[in-house]
């Protein structure tokens, strides 16, 4: 058995998990990610009529109901705002509130 797998049966057998290396708190990437996907929130640039992924996740959030958008789904955002919608109402709803406040 490999020195990694020791480890992981060693933490599942006695409850732990095991630490990342690297800064605490933040996740460290690796090869895996590439193929299984990076299972967190992406920074987006939002564009007219497309969007550029800043930095890689998996989804971005609803700036008005905070509801989780996966990247393929995501159609309704702000370019002025830069902030994604989850539906055609919500983004409207936004736009009109923004439009009614006094810059």
């Amino acid at each position: 058995m490999t020195a990694w797998l020791q480890l992981a049966i060693s933490y599942e057998t006695e409850g732990a998990q095991p630490q990342e290396p690297g800064i605490p708190g933040q996740r460290v990437m690796n090869r895996f990610d590439k193929i299984f996907g990076m299972r967190g929130e992406a920074q987006v640039r939002y564009l007219d009529g497309e969007f550029q992924v800043v930095a890689p996740g998996d989804y971005v959030l609803c700036a008005v109901t905070g509801q989780k958008i996966a990247l393929p789904d995501l159609r309704y955002w702000s370019v002025e705002l830069q902030e994604a919608y989850t539906s055609a109402e919500v983004s409207l709803n936004r736009y009109l509130e923004a439009v009614r406040k006094p810059a």
